[in-house]
C-alpha cells in the first residue's frame, strides 16, 4: 500500500501519542534529520528516538493535537497544540532536575519530508522562551 504524505503524518503523531519509540522508529528513514528550538539537529534514528523517549519521560502524559495539516507531494507543514505535565528530567532542553508538576500548553509548528513511506527531515518550531517559562525555569513576560 502506498501512504500519501498525510497518512504518514498522522501515523506519526499516533506513535508519539502512543509514546510508541518502536511505532516511531518505523517511519523513520535511516538518515533521517530533525532540526528543533534548543536542540539543534539530529541525525539518525537513534538521535530521533533519543529527543522521543526524553520528552515521554519529562511529559509522561504529553500529547499533540493537530489543528492544521496541509501538504504538497511528499510535503507536509503541521500546525499543532503539544500538552503535558513536566515530571522530570528535560536534557534534551538543557533543563536539569526534577519537573515541578507545571502544564505546559505550547503551539508549535513541523515541517517534514517524507520519501519512500519513510520521514527523511523535520524541522520543528515553537517559542522556546514560551516552553521554558511554562516550566518555571525563566521569569513570566512583565505586563
Amino acid at each position: 500500500m502506498n501512504r500519501d504524505a498525510a497518512d504518514l503524518h498522522r501515523a506519526f503523531t499516533d506513535a508519539c501519542n502512543d509514546h510508541d519509540p518502536a511505532a516511531i522508529r518505523r517511519l523513520l528513514d535511516p538518515r533521517v534529520t530533525a532540526w528543533r528550538p534548543g536542540h539543534g539537529v539530529a541525525r539518525g534514528v537513534d538521535a530521533v528516538l533519543d529527543w522521543w523517549i526524553g520528552d515521554f519521560a519529562a511529559f509522561p502524559d504529553l500529547t499533540i493535537s493537530s489543528t492544521l495539516v496541509l501538504t504538497q507531494g511528499s510535503s507536509v507543514f503541521s500546525e499543532y497544540e503539544v500538552r503535558g505535565t513536566w515530571t522530570g528530567p528535560l536534557p534534551s532542553c538543557a533543563v536539569d532536575g526534577d519537573g515541578p508538576g507545571a502544564r505546559i500548553v505550547l503551539r508549535a509548528s513541523t515541517v517534514e519530508e517524507w520519501r519512500d513511506g519513510r520521514l527523511v527531515a523535520s524541522r520543528t518550531y515553537w517559542d522556546h522562551y514560551d516552553l521554558l517559562r511554562q516550566l518555571g525555569v525563566l521569569p513570566a513576560v512583565p505586563a
